[in-house]
């Protein structure tokens, strides 16, 4: 395990330190204030490895987490050799006291795996994910041809979509895996994803949707999505 702290102010660095296990590595590069996407992405282009996976402080992986996405990472890899390959899977929403409040993010309509999959699948083309990804950090894995291909990169995005991106572009797999490993924490300070929701959030969502999807299609446009009218049509 790989950790870098993006210029905590209380005791993160210091209770880092404390661990004794080798498999526990500190990396200071001597950057701070680089928020979420700096923060993995260069310590991604630090760390060599032949999988990799992001990891949040607020979340809780299910013990099989890991071994699972393994596991499925092989199986894609033996099919699809030297390709980028970039495995996702469910994961379980909980509140800032762990209360479960969304048992799954990927079929909250109780549809048939055959069903959930096809609509995953339909989401990870090139097209859909310049818009938005649902292969967030924490639920991924993916190999080192995806590090290959991703870096370097345009600090326009979140890692995450980076990384999905660079999959689509390079003919690369996604394979869902249609089960939650993880609780997913949302609270009111969330540096990204979903926040919970609040009347004054909601009123600020009016203000935001405007800037929001004028933004996206700027990066839209960045990524090489093409007119605002195409834009409008699949968005």
């Amino acid at each position: 395990m790989f950790i870098q702290d993006d210029g905590s102010s209380d005791m993160t660095v210091d209770l880092i330190k404390q661990y004794t296990d080798p498999r526990i590595v500190f990396v200071d590069l001597g950057l701070t204030r680089q928020g979420a996407c700096l923060n993995f992405m260069s310590l991604l282009n630090v760390v060599e490895s032949d999988y990799y996976m992001f990891c949040d402080q607020d979340d809780i992986w299910f013990e099989d987490k890991i071994q699972a996405s393994y596991k499925r990472m092989i199986e894609e890899e033996k099919e699809h050799q030297n390709s980028p390959v970039l495995v996702y899977s469910d994961a379980s929403r909980i509140d800032a006291k762990g209360n479960v409040i969304l048992e799954t993010e990927f079929n909250r309509k109780n549809w048939s795996k055959e069903k959930t999959r096809a609509i995953l699948n339909e989401r990870c083309t090139l097209n859909m994910l310049r818009l938005l990804t649902i292969c967030a950090g924490c639920k991924m894995m993916f190999n080192h041809k995806t590090k290959e291909v991703a870096i370097p990169f345009c600090n326009l995005r979140y890692h995450d979509s980076i990384i999905a991106i660079a999959v689509a572009k390079n003919n690369g797999i996604f394979s869902p895996i249609i089960k939650p490993f993880m609780y997913y924490r949302i609270h009111q300070t969330n540096t990204c994803g979903v926040h919970e929701t609040s009347i004054f959030n909601k009123l600020q969502s009016i203000k935001d949707t405007i800037h929001n999807r004028w933004r996206m299609f700027l990066l839209w446009q960045i990524y090489g999505g093409g007119t605002f009218l195409f834009f409008s049509i699949i968005n």
